[in-house]
């Protein structure tokens, strides 16, 4: 199970310096961990953080929208261990199943290079 990102600052920062690609259900921000060799191995290992706008949609789709990303996180077959990663849903997202989103971020992760 991946480890999630809660800080604030932290997903601003993924934001700001990372990379973006969209697909139709979700927008995926990722940032490749910088190893100086000053860390743990714990703190080397890829996180994530699923979010839903308050824009987008009340606090009951909200709530569905990142149960639907976790799904598709759970239910994805690689793991981009090196990098941090942002779900950002997108309106349409609760009009899919997590499958559906699954192989989407499968084929995104695959085509982005962030896999090992």
């Amino acid at each position: 199970m991946t480890a999630v990102i809660k800080s604030s600052q932290e997903i601003g920062s993924i934001m700001k310096e990372g990379s973006c690609v969209a697909t139709p259900f979700f927008t995926l921000f990722y940032q490749k961990i910088v190893d100086d060799g000053s860390t743990t191995d714990m703190m080397n290992t890829g996180r994530v953080a699923y979010i839903a706008g308050k824009k987008n949609g009340n606090a009951v789709w909200r709530n569905a929208a990142k149960r639907k990303l976790r799904a598709a996180w759970q239910l994805k077959e690689h793991e981009p261990s090196r990098y941090h990663v942002l779900l950002v849903a997108k309106k349409k997202i609760t009009d899919h199943s997590a499958r559906d989103i699954a192989c989407a971020l499968d084929e995104l992760l695959l085509r982005e290079g962030l896999l090992q």
